[in-house]
């Protein structure tokens, strides 16, 4: 939270200004004026130089538009870190069983599909296609594990987790794009 004066400059202190709350916000806070986006725009996001907007994506969404694809049979989508824009999507894919096609094709449709769903803003880029997620013993999909490691967090003891022979399924691959979910290093699409 910041004071600005009437030019959008930290105001000393003692003296009358706006508060400001830089963004990015978490996601659900002051998302619009009830019945009136164009004055919260106006207001609250254009009123000085230098308000950035800043994009709020749900991996729900995303998961929901991929799993669309007539060949998805499961996904997971994680934020990762990114210097310039805080975080980034990265899908992790599984295909229905008897799928021979280039995973680069899958990867460009699913691609164009967030596109067109969600809009340019998702700027999806990473998708890994996988044999399996790996999941807790009652099927929940290990999101926060496979971002913490994609994170270079250590997460140690990793969860108990559904893919055998396995104590960190996913750190491999996460961290350098080969699998031991699938030995598919090959089914990765990076644009």
């Amino acid at each position: 939270m910041r004071i600005l004066d009437g030019a959008g400059r930290q105001a000393p202190p003692g003296k009358d200004g706006v508060a400001a709350i830089r963004l990015r916000l978490p996601p659900g806070t002051l998302t619009t004026l009830w019945n009136d986006d164009e004055r919260y725009i106006s207001s609250y996001l254009s009123a000085y130089d230098g308000d950035v907007a800043g994009h709020h994506l749900s991996s729900g969404a995303l998961e929901e538009v991929l799993s669309g694809h007539p060949e998805v049979v499961e996904c997971a989508v994680i934020g990762v870190r990114d210097e310039r824009k805080g975080q980034v999507p990265r899908a992790f894919v599984v295909l229905k069983a008897g799928v021979d096609r280039v995973p680069q094709e899958i990867c460009a449709e699913l691609v164009n599909r967030v596109h067109h769903g969600i809009g340019a803003v998702a700027s999806l880029r990473r998708i890994d296609i996988v044999s399996a997620l790996p999941k807790t013993r009652s099927d929940k999909i290990l999101r926060r594990t496979m971002r913490d490691i994609a994170d270079g967090v250590d997460c140690t003891p990793p969860p108990p987790s559904t893919i055998p022979r396995c104590s960190n399924p996913s750190a491999t691959f996460l961290r350098n794009g080969s699998s031991p979910l699938g030995d598919h290093p090959e089914r990765s699409s990076q644009s």
